[in-house]
């Protein structure tokens, strides 16, 4: 082969594996070829454009620096240009789809090398002497190197890093100038390839350079090892078979024989057997029989078996034909199956022999005998005479199907199943058994027990056999199983472990129940396992004893424990029976176990439930103890003082003294009431929650006049902290929510002597923190978490702090009434603040319209009686009211209110009842004041928020509420409903 048409052979095989699309053409410009990439890129085939000009064809435009190319289809494509010149005169045009340039990193030694670069196939360019002038870079990959360090070395030192071959491709190629291929393996890399060399001759027809290719074949040599390896398990497979087995071709020459072929004809070797027919080697003639299954076969389409006489020691066989055919329906082989049946002659010639024997016993046995054709009405030419017994039919109605078939009278349920049965058996030349039912001429139901074989005779086939009537034992079994399938289903679907061991634990039976929470694998099989196995190490002693005390009568017992299931620890209870032998010794213990868990923790949480109840039972004794210890301190102080306010020995000045230690031990007293009263309400859970939306800002507006005054008695700075944004809107209980303050804001008053006291909000991200801080005494962290709890107090050195303990407790409960987490940050002596988190809502909710939010309020003819102890609650009350033009009295107690009222000197025109008050209390005034003017109003000033205590106070016979602390505008559209009935 010339250098050119080398060239031509080795780009056209590169190009049909490279991923661009490539044309190639001569110096006038004409196609030479293309490759497959190219002809669907372009729509056209290499005989469509063979020797046609390019630019005939294509659109190509040419710049400096570029280079395009319009197809068919209208699409341009850039182009690379590649010239061979040297070594063929041609143009190679490769179409770039991609955006980025080509990498043109080509070798000077051959013009042709550039083309390389495309290809996904290992190119080397040898020189006459085997030194590598160049490489592509997949060859690189191959040979796990980089480039440089192989060009200028030998190739066989690349290869096998070893002498020079004496026989490879590039070796042979060098001798003979021709293309040489072979195929090697590189281990390192796991691959197979084809390795070709190429020569290229100088125009002299010296031998130049050779050029070698590799290409992947790994995937070739693996399907040919499959395909060898499929043939050695084949011939494995068909060697296995047992019958003597042939391949034949459609016109029956042997292909193929197995090992059992060559034992029934004495061959040494299969070459004595192949290629001759079938017939020549079963019946010894050149033609086939005439009843040839392989003939029928072919006429029907479809696999047939027969009974065949072989000349081979005059022996029988049934031969059986399988056509194969391949996609057309073509039939391509034949499966020729040879059995032996030449034992069945000498049965079937004892069976004449003792025909008369037979008859005799036939006409004896307890079941019907028969014989019938093997066709698909079992037609009857013989039958016993039981069967008139067995069927009510006489045995004439039925012989050659005179009247009736045999299969008329079997169950229509089990026709099918008898036919298919007996057809196998028949099939497979062996004796059939089978149970069915059958209708009797009573029309009654009946179980028969057949068996039965085929028998061939004087080329007709017949079936013998007998019937048993098993009616009686199949009701029998048929109601025991039905019994035993309950019971074992009874047994099987309770969620109870049932089992039983014998007296050395290993168990002798276990319900699928126990699989289930126990076994790991339920394929495993546990029986004969030692239940101890099953018993915590630091049980077993105690379980052991237990299983001891069953040899003792009632030899029941019940026993709990724990032990590790599939889904973890568990308890487990167990009810157990002995089963005691002759000598009184356990053979046997059945056990019964039930999952207890439940019980167990729930024992365990009331027991732990019972123990807390018990604790702050004692809690709550000793709490109330030291409550009855501080009211009974309190009420003696009181009648102390009491006592000395009535001497008249006693100057004004000390009884004004005297008059005020008895009203601050009457608000203790009542303080302590209310708070157990409010606190009992709030654990009984007896609460409403009444949410609505309200402007932080304004809440706390509400509360800071009230205790600023208070703060101020105390000479204690009040500060409020609100950020600039004061259109913050809440969700909530808004009455709860200031009732919680209010607690907050009491406690840091009694525990604050000095500094100061703050009430403020500020956001945090998509909340808002309200707090209230002190610079009081602190609390230790050690008592955070009971500071909340209730009847509980945390004792301090001075005796002023002390108190009922239930502020704090109500302000808990409250806050788990609304979800809100309640915080504390404190520390003895660092003062503490009170903080918690609300989720605010944008300030654009609709809000119902308070049309009397900004009307003047002119009280000027009015007259209040304002009954308030507290000199700053009165205070803050009578300047509300002066603004508003009226004019207030006082009364301290509630006996100067009823005074004032009988008295009639000033007409009273509303009261402002305070509840808490020292002696007689605002509802015990309110019924004499009903009872002297029940037209005058009486408006309830109260601390509690709880909606149930305000109606409580409507139905008392007040015709109103006000929450402390007092909200000036809240207070003032009060009045003016129920004064001047706006």
């Amino acid at each position: 082969m010339n250098l050119k048409n080398n060239i031509e052979q080795l780009i056209s095989e590169l190009t049909s594996i490279s991923n661009k699309a490539i044309v190639a053409t001569n110096k006038k410009g004409e196609i030479l070829f293309i490759n497959s990439k190219f002809e669907k890129l372009s729509n056209y085939s290499i005989h469509d454009l063979k020797n046609k000009k390019l630019r005939d064809i294509f659109i190509l435009q040419k710049s400096q620096d570029k280079a395009n190319l319009t197809v068919k289809s209208g699409n341009i494509y850039k182009v690379d240009f590649h010239k061979i010149t040297s070594i063929y005169d041609a143009d190679l045009i490769i179409i770039n789809n991609s955006e980025n340039d080509i990498d043109t990193k080509f070798s000077e030694i051959s013009e042709c090398a550039k083309f390389f670069d495309y290809i996904r196939d290992a190119i080397l360019i040898l020189d006459a002497n085997k030194n590598i002038l160049y490489l592509n870079d997949y060859a690189c990959e191959i040979f796990q190197k980089p480039c440089k360090d192989i060009l200028g070395k030998k190739c066989y030192k690349v290869h096998r890093d070893a002498g020079e071959c004496s026989v490879c491709a590039v070796t042979e190629s060098l001798k003979t100038q021709k293309v040489v291929e072979e195929h090697i393996y590189k281990p390192e890399i796991n691959k197979w390839f084809s390795v070709r060399a190429y020569p290229i001759l100088t125009k002299e027809g010296e031998l130049d350079k050779v050029i070698e290719h590799f290409r992947d074949i790994t995937e070739e040599k693996n399907a040919e090892l499959d395909i060898k390896k499929s043939k050695i398990e084949w011939s494995q497979v068909f060697d296995a078979i047992e019958h003597p087995t042939f391949i034949l071709s459609p016109d029956n020459i042997i292909l193929e024989v197995n090992k059992a072929v060559l034992k029934l004809f004495n061959a040494k070797s299969e070459t004595e057997i192949i290629g001759k027919k079938c017939y020549e080697i079963f019946h010894g003639s050149s033609s086939a029989p005439k009843f040839c299954p392989s003939i029928t076969m072919k006429e029907t389409g479809k696999p047939y078996s027969d009974a065949v006489e072989c000349e081979i020691d005059k022996q029988s066989f049934i031969v059986s034909c399988t056509p194969i055919y391949d996609d057309s329906h073509n039939l391509q082989k034949i499966i020729h199956v040879a059995t032996n049946i030449s034992h069945l002659k000498s049965i079937e010639e004892n069976l004449v022999i003792n025909k008369e024997k037979l008859s005799l016993l036939m006409d004896n046995i307890p079941g019907v005998a028969y014989r019938c054709l093997y066709d698909s009405n079992w037609t009857m030419l013989f039958l016993s005479k039981e069967f008139k017994t067995l069927t009510g039919y006489n045995i004439s109605d039925f012989l050659n199907n005179k009247n009736k078939a045999y299969t008329d009278i079997i169950h229509p349920e089990d026709k099918e199943k008898v036919w298919v049965n007996i057809s196998k058996s028949i099939t497979k030349q062996k004796s059939f058994v089978l149970e069915y039912k059958i209708i009797t001429k009573a029309n009654t139901i009946k179980h028969v027990w057949e068996k039965g074989k085929l028998i061939s005779r004087n080329d007709k086939q017949y079936i013998e056999g007998v019937i048993f009537d098993i009616t009686e034992r199949k009701t029998a079994e048929i109601n025991l199983k039905q019994s035993e399938e309950k019971y074992r289903l009874l047994v099987e679907n309770q969620n109870e472990v049932i089992l039983k061991f014998n007296r050395h634990g290993n168990f002798t039976y276990l319900s699928k129940s126990f699989y289930k929470i126990f076994a790991k694998n339920e394929t495993e099989d546990y029986n004969k396992r030692n239940f101890a196995e099953f018993i915590l190490e630091e049980e077993q002693e105690r379980i052991f004893q237990f299983v001891s005390s069953l040899k003792y009568p009632p030899y029941t017992g019940y026993v709990e424990h724990k032990t590790l299931t599939n889904k973890g620890m568990r308890w487990y209870g167990w009810s157990n029976k002995a089963i005691i032998n002759a000598s009184g010794k356990i053979t046997e213990i059945i056990a019964v176990g039930r999952d207890i868990t439940e019980r167990k923790i729930i024992e365990s949480e009331l027991k732990k439930a019972k123990e807390n109840i018990e604790q702050k039972e004692v809690n709550r004794t000793i709490f109330t103890t030291n409550i009855i210890k501080e009211t009974k301190l309190i009420l003696n102080n009181l009648l102390k003082h009491s006592e000395l306010l009535v001497n008249k020995d006693i100057k004004l000045s000390e009884k004004e003294k005297y008059a005020n230690l008895v009203n601050s031990s009457s608000k203790q007293i009542s303080e302590i009431l209310n708070n157990f009263s409010e606190i009992t309400q709030l654990e009984s859970k007896d609460v409403n929650i009444e949410k609505t939306y309200f402007n932080i800002s304004d809440l706390i507006d509400e509360l800071k006049d009230y205790y600023r005054a208070q703060a101020e008695e105390k000479n204690l700075e009040f500060v409020v902290l609100k950020p600039i944004e004061k259109g913050l809107k809440l969700h909530t209980d808004k009455s709860k929510l200031k009732h919680i303050l209010s607690n907050l804001l009491n406690n840091a008053l009694k525990f604050t002597s000095f500094g100061s006291i703050k009430l403020g909000y500020k956001q945090e991200k998509n909340k808002v923190k309200i707090f209230v801080a002190d610079t009081g005494i602190g609390i230790e962290p050690s008592n955070h978490k009971i500071i909340f709890d209730k009847f509980t107090q945390i004792k301090t050195k001075n005796q002023e702090f002390e108190g009922s303990g239930l502020g704090l407790s109500i302000v808990k409960e409250l806050c788990d009434l609304l979800g809100i987490e309640i915080l504390l940050n404190s520390s003895l002596k660092n003062g503490a603040e009170f903080s918690f988190l609300l989720e605010y809502v944008n300030t654009d909710i609709e809000q119902p319209v308070d049309t009397n939010t900004d009307l003047e309020f002119d009280f000027s003819n009015l007259n209040i009686l304002i009954t308030e102890d507290e000199q700053v609650n009165y205070l803050l009350l009578k300047t509300i009211l002066n603004k508003a033009g009226a004019k207030t009295l006082r009364a301290q107690t509630g006996y100067e209110a009823i005074e004032f009222v009988k008295n009639q000197e000033t007409k009273i025109d509303l009261i402002l009842m305070d509840i808490k008050l020292p002696g007689l209390s605002g509802s015990d005034a309110l019924l004499e004041i009903k009872n002297i003017n029940s037209k005058i109003p009486i408006i309830a000033c109260t601390a509690y928020t709880q909606n149930e205590d305000a109606q409580n106070l409507l139905k008392q016979g007040f015709n109103d509420y006000i929450a402390k602390p007092i909200n000036l505008q809240e207070l003032l559209s009060i009045i003016k409903k129920n004064v001047l009935k706006v």
